[in-house]
């Protein structure tokens, strides 16, 4: 049996576990094994989360102008698709990826 991964949402009340939608894919008295994450909210208000989000968002934007700034390059019709179906090719493997028929 190949194990399946559900993910739920879930509150905890009086002791139990209570899903916060409908539960698909499991029928009545199905056991499962549960991991739980415990889910801290965000206050988006807090100094350090402000902090936080204005970092990224400097981050982002220095991240932008240093991509812009850089020269094209000179490779940019290089197929890394074909190039991996070369290599494993070369090495006696099938393609990892089956090459596509032109129209």
């Amino acid at each position: 049996m190949i194990p399946q991964m559900i993910r739920v949402d879930a509150v905890y009340e009086n002791g139990v576990l209570r899903p916060l939608g409908p539960v698909t894919n499991l029928a009545e008295g199905d056991r499962v094994e549960a991991v739980l994450v415990r889910v801290a909210p965000i206050d988006a208000d807090a100094p350090s989360e402000v902090e936080r989000r204005e970092r990224a968002v400097r981050a982002f934007e220095e991240y932008q102008m240093k991509l812009a700034a850089l020269a094209p390059d000179p490779d940019d019709d290089y197929d890394v698709v074909a190039a991996m179906n070369a290599t494993r090719l070369a090495n006696g493997e099938r393609p990892l990826i089956p090459p596509t028929e032109a129209k």
